[in-house]
């Protein structure tokens, strides 16, 4: 019984030799260690000599952003094309005069032909006729895409044009501007007048 005693006791003295004790140790900012935080003689950080920025030494930032925009023909300016209103032909015939106090005559010589004859210098609703070598256009039996056949149109050709003339002035009589359209009389096959139409 002592014999078992001494080999326990033994064994107790060799597991306390064996044991291991943890050390906690705190750095502070110098770099130091010590037991406790409380020992460190420093407790805030050292201030960093950071470079101030000067804006004024920055350049500046150019961005580049394209605008396309478009011109109606009605002379507004669009963000598309799509919002313009009214197409090129739609605006010629606003202001188009109408022109049905002509009759064509026909040719003495070739019975065929018909003309109709202008009076330069006339007011016609505000426009007055651009006469060429002469004040006669003549007109053809329809022979076009999207004429009609039956019909007479009279100032198509290039020779025969029919131009209207307005000029626009303000109060002191000054010209603000000069707007022209071609005209284009169009009868039916009884020289009665249907339409005239701009462009």
């Amino acid at each position: 019984m002592k014999f078992l005693i001494g080999i326990v006791s033994l064994l107790i003295l060799v597991l306390a030799g064996c044991s291991i004790q943890t050390t906690v140790k705190y750095q502070c900012v110098d770099g130091s260690f010590v037991d406790s935080a409380n020992l460190c003689p420093s407790k805030t950080c050292p201030e960093s000599n950071c470079p101030k920025l000067d804006c004024a030494s920055c350049p500046d930032k150019t961005e580049t952003k394209n605008i396309i925009n478009y011109q109606c023909y009605d002379g507004t300016i669009k963000d598309s094309e799509k919002e313009c209103t009214k197409t090129k032909v739609e605006l010629a015939q606003e202001d188009c005069p109408k022109l049905d106090m002509f009759k064509p005559k026909q040719n003495i010589i070739d019975k065929s032909l018909y003309s109709v004859e202008w009076q330069k210098d006339k007011d016609y609703g505000g426009w007055t006729i651009n006469c060429g070598l002469t004040c006669t256009s003549n007109c053809r039996k329809g022979n076009e895409e999207g004429e009609n056949i039956n019909y007479y149109y009279c100032g198509k050709n290039f020779l025969d044009e029919i131009q209207l003339k307005k000029t626009i002035t303000d109060k002191e009589g000054n010209i603000l501007e000069i707007i022209t359209k071609n005209v284009v009389i169009v009868y039916n096959n009884n020289f009665n007048y249907i339409q005239n139409t701009c462009a």
